[in-house]
Formats: C-alpha cells, structure tokens, sequence
C-alpha cells in the first residue's frame, strides 16, 4: 500500500478455525486496521495513530459467550494466547489512546 498498490490478506473463519477467501484491499491514503493484532511490533512503523481497548480476560470472555461462541474451554486457550501476545508484544504501550473496553457506547 505504500507504494501505491492493493494489498491483499486471508481472511480467518473463526467457526471454522481456517484460513478463508483472500480479500483485496485498495490502496488508499489511509487505511484502518482492526484486530487484536493490529499493533503487532511488525506493523509499528507503519502506525499513524493506534488506539487499544483494554478489556479484561472475564469481560472478554462474558462477550464472547454472548455472541454465540459456545465454547468456554476454547475461548480460554485463546485468551491463554492472547495473554503470551501481550505479554510479549505489548501492543498497549504503542497505542496513541487507550480506551477502557469495560465501559459498553
């Protein structure tokens, strides 16, 4: 996308646990990124502004559950991966803004 060209990624079906179609994305002067990965140390440089919504693991959890993910155990090995992410990556502290995710808009 910097150099003016789409860009390109595989979506991931989560009821699916796979990789899905690939979707384009056009080049644009400004593109936001959504995810729990979006902060990763990979894509900092390219981070104008990053915003993190800081939620906590049972928050997380009740939500999840209440979007019909039925699966507590499975939620939980995710958020035990979520957690070596952070731990890890640390993706609040290259956040321009922090934004309390217990707080419901």
């Amino acid at each position: 996308m910097l150099a003016g060209k789409a860009a390109h990624y595989q979506r991931y079906d989560g009821a699916t646990a796979q990789l899905a179609e690939w979707i384009t994305v056009p080049a644009a002067s400004t593109v936001i990124i959504e995810g729990f990965g979006a902060l990763r140390p990979q894509f900092r440089q390219y981070v104008y502004y990053g915003i993190w919504v800081n939620t906590p693991p049972k928050v997380r959890l009740t939500r999840g559950l209440a979007r019909g993910h039925e699966d507590a155990a499975q939620w939980r090995l995710w958020q035990q991966s979520d957690q070596e992410y952070l731990n890890l990556n640390r993706p609040d502290m290259a956040a321009s803004l922090i934004i309390d995710g217990t707080t419901t808009y």
